[in-house]
């Protein structure tokens, strides 16, 4: 598994989209195994997102992304945990416990989707209403 956490210093960068680096660690029998930090300076968000699938990363941990990535993301099979803040590797080890927990399902498309039918509930009562 691999598990990848924007930074900014040493500590979960507040946004994905802006993060200067990259680290990813590779998580093996709950425990990890090596660690690598990636420039993101000259990247986009949608090279990010691609890094993230060519890196064969699971997990993105971060503070936020833009609303669009994270289905973009799901579809690449990368599951976003977020908003997540502090230190880069107690966040890792609170993971690595099973403490984070990420409120977007992976494959969630628009209309189906739990949350877009949450964010959107009171519109459709109004237009019941009507």
């Amino acid at each position: 598994m691999k598990v990848a956490i924007p930074l900014f210093h040493d500590r979960v960068s507040p946004r994905f989209d802006f993060a200067p680096t990259l680290m990813v660690a590779t998580i093996e029998n709950n425990q990890v195994v090596s660690e690598e930090k990636i420039n993101l300076k000259d990247y986009n968000l949608i090279q990010r997102s691609n890094l993230l699938q060519q890196l064969g990363v699971d997990t993105l941990i971060c503070g936020g992304v833009q609303d669009f990535l994270i289905p973009l993301l799901g579809n690449k099979n990368v599951r976003v945990i977020t908003p997540v803040i502090g230190e880069a590797r107690e966040v890792l080890q609170q993971f690595l416990k099973g403490n984070l927990h990420s409120p977007f399902a992976p494959f969630c498309p628009k209309l189906g989707c739990r949350r877009w039918r949450k964010r959107n509930q009171g519109r459709e009562r109004r237009n019941r209403t009507n």
